[in-house]
């Protein structure tokens, strides 16, 4: 068989006429979606050097990240529980602060020191480490006004 006038050779059997284009195999299957059992975000935030409120990254938020990510990898739950650094989580008054999810538990002036005890409770038992939740009633967000907007997992879903 010979190549058709203009035509240029893109794989094993195929001809594009003018291009070159290679086969590409067809994706796997994935899931569109990582499901987590747990989800942890802790605040990197830096501010500028004498700032009131003081940042998570002046505090040490980076080496308290990375030891969670280290701590949750050696007990062989990577994959199962997800460790990413956040942005500005307006908590930093409060020390690193560090938000679990599903169960919106706020932690504040976490130190490396805290990292195994967060873990082994909090994200192998089930238990919450009390001495560094920040209570609702200390954190800066706002509860939206009686009528207002409500966001929940029906009104997300198409």
């Amino acid at each position: 068989m010979g190549v058709p006038a203009g035509a240029t050779r893109a794989g094993p059997r195929t001809w594009r006429a003018g291009i070159v284009a290679w086969p590409i195999p067809a994706p796997a299957p994935i899931d569109p979606v990582a499901k987590f059992l747990r989800h942890l975000f802790v605040c990197t935030n830096e501010r500028a050097p004498g700032d009131a409120r003081g940042s998570c990254s002046a505090r040490g938020s980076l080496e308290v990240a990375a030891a969670l990510k280290e701590k949750v990898h050696a007990c062989g739950l990577k994959r199962i529980v997800r460790v990413n650094k956040a942005g500005c989580l307006d908590q930093c008054a409060k020390g690193v602060t560090l938000v679990v999810y599903p169960e919106a538990v706020w932690y504040g002036g976490v130190t490396t020191a805290d990292v195994d005890e967060l873990v082994e409770r909090h994200l192998v038992r089930g238990e919450r480490v009390t001495r560094l939740e920040i209570p609702d009633n200390e954190q800066t967000g706002k509860e939206p006004p009686p009528g207002g907007p409500v966001v929940t997992k029906e009104r997300l879903e198409p």
